[in-house]
Formats: structure tokens, C-alpha cells, sequence
């Protein structure tokens, strides 16, 4: 399930706060979850932010519709009151459903914020880093049987040890 276009652009309060606590944006975070690439407190936490852009978008639809009738050329009279009303009700209902959302969300995001608890990750020596760039272009990797020191032979006949 890929999302809309206005959910790129719909906002929600607790985005910072998500982008903090994963270390990247709402939107990766989401494609990952299409993916399947996350672990299930974060894909949770995509599926509660999918849910909450929703109910964002329809508060935004709502206020937006609530505009337009107050300042439309309809006539005044008893047809447009009941519109306004019922487009008042409607925001309201999409409003408590939008703070439902966000306490779903907010539920979701503290154990992940809970185990934020990142560790700094070890640096690589450099020769570690050349002989994974080798294997991942196609060298393999050889291990002597007697000593047991492992060499990567690139397709260039070049070793890394």
C-alpha cells in the first residue's frame, strides 16, 4: 500500500518527535514499512503515523469545507445553517478521532523512544571497510585451513588480508 500524495504533504504533530526517536524522516520510515523492512514496535508505530496523517487530513478537509460555506455566495437561509452544522459536527468528530489517532501514535513511539538508548556504532577499520567493498563487487573471501586468516581475492587476482 503506497500513500497518497496529500499524505507526503499532511503534517502531523508528532512528526519531529518520530523523526527524532528513528533517526530518519516520516516518509522513509513509511516506504520501509511498505517494504517490510522494519521490526514490529516500528512497523507499529508507521501504521499508528499512517493512521494519524488520515485523520489529520480530514480535519484539514473539514475545516477547509467549513471555510468555503461561510464564505460562498449561497444564500443565507435555514439550508445553510443546517449545512454549516452538520460540516461543524462532522470537524468535531473528525477532531476527537484525529486525538485518538495521536494518543495511538504517542502510545506506539514511546518504546521506541524508551530504547533510544543508541549506541554509538564501532568504527570500521579501513582495511575491514576495502575488503567488504571487495565482496560485495564480487571478490571472495578465503580462509587458510591451517592458520585460519581469512584473505579476500578480488576478480583482479589482488588479495586483502
Amino acid at each position: 500500500m503506497t500513500s497518497s500524495p496529500s499524505d507526503r504533504l499532511t503534517r502531523a504533530a508528532l512528526d519531529l518527535r518520530i523523526e527524532t526517536a528513528v533517526g530518519q524522516s516520516v516518509e522513509v520510515l513509511r516506504q520501509h514499512r511498505d517494504d517490510g523492512l522494519l521490526d514490529a514496535p516500528h512497523a507499529a508505530l508507521a501504521d499508528a503515523h499512517r493512521d494519524l496523517v488520515a485523520a489529520e487530513r480530514d480535519v484539514g478537509f473539514y475545516r477547509v469545507r467549513l471555510a468555503g460555506l461561510a464564505s460562498s455566495d449561497l444564500p443565507v437561509d435555514q439550508a445553510l445553517f443546517a449545512r454549516i452544522e452538520r460540516t461543524l459536527d462532522q470537524l468535531a468528530q473528525a477532531a476527537r478521532l484525529r486525538e485518538a489517532k495521536q494518543t495511538a501514535a504517542a502510545a506506539a513511539l514511546e518504546p521506541i523512544e524508551a530504547g533510544d538508548l543508541r549506541q554509538v556504532p564501532r568504527q570500521i577499520p579501513t582495511k575491514d571497510v576495502a575488503a567488504l567493498l571487495a565482496i560485495a563487487q564480487g571478490a571472495k573471501l578465503h580462509e587458510h585451513l591451517v592458520t585460519h586468516r581469512l584473505a579476500v581475492a578480488t576478480p583482479t587476482r589482488t588479495r586483502i588480508s
